[in-house]
């Protein structure tokens, strides 16, 4: 059953992409959507790495599909990870249908000037919702790193789900390691450090890498 999702997904990281899958989302959608009910979590979590591959082409078909499941715990987590990169990069209708509502404001970032390699780092956010309805918000945070030849694009990474009342403040807290990994290579220099909320950049700051 595994091999129903892995084998037809768009974008493997092992192999290369096949255009006759890449055209026709709605015949692999129906042989991978059923599987989402499977008692296996190892099929369930392949099916949502799958469906996260589409939306990052075929977005809308994907939240179309997903947003006619029904509500069973093992539909909403599959639903949720599979709409992950559209939550990332603020994609309005992922947003609505996981239950995210509400714009924060970030009155602050607080984290070291510089870091050491390899190490640490902790970023402290305050967060306040200035609306006046309840504001839930999936809260991550961006690294833009230094490249051979100058900033890359921000890496986002998951931070947590905020709720707030109206005019509630809080405040977060998260350790980001920097340490060599296969994926990425360092340099020395300027990295900046952005906030999202929904979605939205709310706040951003900067640190020097240092030592590698």
């Amino acid at each position: 059953r595994r091999l129903v999702s892995e084998g037809t997904r768009p974008r493997l990281p092992w192999g290369r992409n096949v255009a006759a899958i890449d055209a026709n989302p709605e015949v692999i959608l129906d042989l991978v959507s059923p599987l989402r009910l499977d008692a296996s979590e190892y099929v369930r979590r392949s099916v949502a790495n799958h469906l996260n591959d589409w939306t990052k082409t075929h977005a809308q078909d994907v939240v179309r599909r997903v947003k006619g499941w029904g509500q069973s715990p093992s539909e909403i987590w599959v639903q949720k990870h599979a709409l992950r990169s559209l939550v990332k990069r603020g994609h309005s209708d992922a947003i609505a249908l996981l239950g995210f509502q509400g714009d924060l404001v970030c009155d602050g970032i607080e984290m070291p000037g510089t870091v050491s390699f390899p190490g640490s780092f902790e970023i402290v956010a305050t967060l306040r919702n200035p609306g006046t309805e309840r504001a839930i918000a999936v809260v991550d945070y961006g690294i833009s790193h230094q490249g051979a030849n100058g900033p890359r694009p921000a890496k986002v990474f998951k931070w947590k789900t905020v709720t707030l009342d109206p005019g509630a403040c809080t405040t977060i807290r998260k350790t980001h390691a920097v340490r060599p990994i296969t994926t990425r290579r360092y340099y020395n220099g300027p990295h900046e450090v952005s906030v999202h909320c929904n979605g939205v950049s709310v706040a951003n700051a900067t640190f020097e890498l240092e030592g590698v």
